[in-house]
């Protein structure tokens, strides 16, 4: 998964809303849909996580991990574990 940078987005959004400031009607419309495109942007956050302490967490709770080669159902383990992290991080937002 590649990460957008915000600012870039931005950039690129308000452009887009500066070239239909000359659109009569239609450009008006335009210019509402970009700012609260915009101030949708504006509440999105990232959180940091401390991936090496859940790593370590993580390796505590499943000791089969240390043990045992890894394979499919390990590596599955591992992405649903982080994956639901994720989804506990933007809810705490």
């Amino acid at each position: 998964m590649n990460l957008i940078d915000k600012d870039t987005l931005v950039a690129e959004i308000e452009k887009l809303k500066k070239s239909h400031d000359n659109w009569s009607y239609m450009g008006k419309c335009f210019h509402q849909e970009y700012e609260n495109l915009l101030s949708f942007i504006n509440t999105l956050e990232m959180k940091e996580v401390d991936l090496e302490k859940e790593i370590n967490a993580y390796m505590v709770n499943e000791m089969k991990f240390l043990s045992d080669e890894v394979g499919y159902d390990t590596l599955l383990s591992i992405a649903k574990h982080f994956f639901e992290l994720g989804v506990q991080q933007s809810k705490n937002t």
